[in-house]
């Protein structure tokens, strides 16, 4: 039966999850899909180019993307290239509050009518939601994009679609027409899409069978996905100072009113252009932005998932406080960055009890002071799974050094100065709180609440193992 698009038209407002899966396990979860699903065949068309707008200021908030998409009947080789004509745009807002619900417009325009529209924009109000205006530094242009193979399928219901994305590719426009390769994500996207109340039939209690059975992990957008690639290309291009105080972190986090976090990233940005004591480093002049979504386990270790990659962290003991804001703690163990693999995951859940889990959004800076010490300002929000509750912090870190290191008590100088920078921040943005919680304790799995899909399944794929386990000795 061919679907049309009006047929899955109600889609347009709905809830959205994303995961990603081994690849090896594309052809027995595409088969299996085939027993509870039927395939949509849009078109004959079945590969997508999408190219996401932002800007250097990253102004725009995670809650709105703006993106043209095009579609094609095989890859397009080579050097990414944006093809002159008419393509899709989409005006996408996300409710974190609500278990991600979307809702997205579409309409067809030209390519350079596209380019123009946001050349002119100095504020963007989506969808005329006043909690969402949002104020542009600069002008939005392509900022990267995206290719990948899509198969497309829905149940007869028509309220709930599941996509499988693979072979998927990443670029930046580096400068106008000057696209840069950021590499190709190993993995298989497996999107839901789906109205409400399908997470309380039996077809979600198969889907989540599906993605437990194959260790299937929670994964950010591609938006997110493309960020954290540049974010990692720009890492290798300009590498971090060496700390002088190896062994130990020290930072200073403050919570932030809900709704004002992400405009802070700019608005301190252009505090420390003009700041004289400290200033934006030379090296490194840029705002970073970046996904992940973090995985706690009960015994103070994570995983912090990156996309297909992710990286193991261990804090072997918890934060001692300097002052009412700073604070001082053991440096935490990090593995390097891994590629997601079902036995890894397997070994995870089965040797560590799941805590909870988090989806952050962050922007970063870096500044030095005049003894060439370089601190990280990171603006963060983070979602829980579980509550869908928020958490908005601005974190100032200390990094290194970009001169060899200071052999008198460099440990009372880098206080010294996290303290002058704490002032500096919260005198400019008055409403900040010392932060009193820490994200493990934000990140716990509420059990009154179980509604979201990520929780349920990640709660279940330790479970699932044990009960391999017990099954094998019998």
């Amino acid at each position: 039966m061919k679907i049309t698009h009006a047929s899955t038209a109600r889609l347009a407002d709905r809830l959205e999850t994303r995961w990603i899966l081994s690849a090896s396990s594309y052809a027995s979860v595409y088969a299996l899909i085939q027993k509870y699903f039927q395939p949509i065949k849009y078109s004959d068309h079945p590969w997508t180019q999408s190219i996401f707008f932002n800007n250097d200021s990253h102004d725009l908030p995670p809650e709105i993307s703006i993106k043209l998409r095009r579609y094609f009947k095989k890859p397009v080789p080579g050097a990414f290239r944006p093809v002159p004509g008419i393509w899709h745009l989409d005006e996408v807002i996300t409710d974190h509050t609500q278990l991600h619900q979307k809702h997205k417009t579409r309409t067809a325009i030209d390519y350079h009518a596209a380019m123009k529209r946001y050349r002119r924009k100095n504020v963007l109000c989506a969808m005329t939601q006043t909690d969402y205006l949002c104020p542009l530094n600069t002008p939005l242009r392509p900022y990267t994009a995206i290719e990948y193979h899509r198969d497309h399928f829905t149940n007869k219901a028509g309220d709930c679609r599941i996509t499988l994305d693979r072979d998927i590719r990443f670029w930046h426009q580096l400068a106008e027409g000057t696209w840069i390769p950021l590499g190709q994500e190993y993995g298989i996207r497996f999107e839901i899409k789906c109205l409400p109340s399908v997470l309380s039939s039996a077809l979600w209690k198969t889907l989540r069978a599906l993605l437990v059975r194959n260790r299937a992990l929670p994964i950010g957008g591609k938006r997110y996905a493309a960020l954290n690639r540049l974010s990692a290309w720009q890492r290798t291009i300009m590498p971090l100072p060496q700390n002088e105080a190896p062994g130990v972190e020290y930072g200073a986090s403050f919570e932030v009113k809900t709704g004002t976090a992400y405009a802070l990233s700019a608005e301190l940005y252009q505090l420390f252009t003009r700041t004289p004591r400290f200033a934006i480093t030379s090296d490194r002049p840029w705002i970073s932005e970046g996904g992940l979504i973090r995985i706690y386990f009960k015994d103070q270790f994570r995983i912090n998932l990156y996309g297909d990659t992710f990286r193991w962290v261990w804090s072997p003991s918890l934060r001692s406080p300097i002052s009412t804001s700073l604070i001082r703690r053991q440096r935490q163990e990090k593995s390097g960055y891994r590629l997601i693999t079902p036995p890894l995951i397997r070994e995870y859940f089965s040797t560590h009890a799941f805590h909870g889990a988090l989806l952050q959004g962050r922007r970063q800076f870096w500044v030095e002071g005049q003894d060439r010490r370089v601190f990280q300002i990171s603006i963060f929000r983070s979602t829980n799974f579980s509550s869908s509750s928020q958490l908005n912090q601005v974190d100032i870190q200390y990094v290194g050094r970009a001169i060899p290191a200071d052999p008198q008590n460099p440990e009372k100088k880098i206080e010294c100065q996290l303290r002058t920078l704490a002032r500096l921040v919260k005198s400019h943005c008055g409403e900040l709180t010392p932060a009193r919680r820490s994200l493990f304790a934000f990140a716990a799995m509420e059990d009154q609440d179980m509604s979201n899909p990520v929780p349920q399944v990640l709660s279940r794929i330790g479970k699932d193992r044990i009960s391999e386990r017990a099954k094998a000795t019998r």
